[in-house]
């Protein structure tokens, strides 16, 4: 298996919470919805969050974008000849 980054609404949460701060708060520092906000933690929106999302959240944490992936085990494909 190899090995790839895959966004984790956890570690938002997580870094959320560490800096102390509110669903509220943070989604009024990145300029977005509470609503959206908690989407991303519960990983709820299907297609993950936008690049430039991800770059406001972390703008608002004081923390870089790659904070947010988590490494995962990714299953190999076979590739037919």
């Amino acid at each position: 298996m190899t090995k790839r980054k895959r966004f984790s609404g956890g570690l938002l949460k997580e870094l959320r919470e560490q800096k102390g701060l509110t669903q509220r708060a943070l989604a009024a520092l990145a300029g977005m919805s509470k609503t959206a906000l908690v989407n991303l933690e519960t990983e709820y929106a299907p297609q993950g969050p936008m690049a430039n999302t991800l770059a406001d959240i972390a703008d608002a944490l004081g923390v870089p974008m790659s904070a947010f992936f988590r490494e995962v085990e990714a299953p190999q494909q076979e590739v037919k000849a």
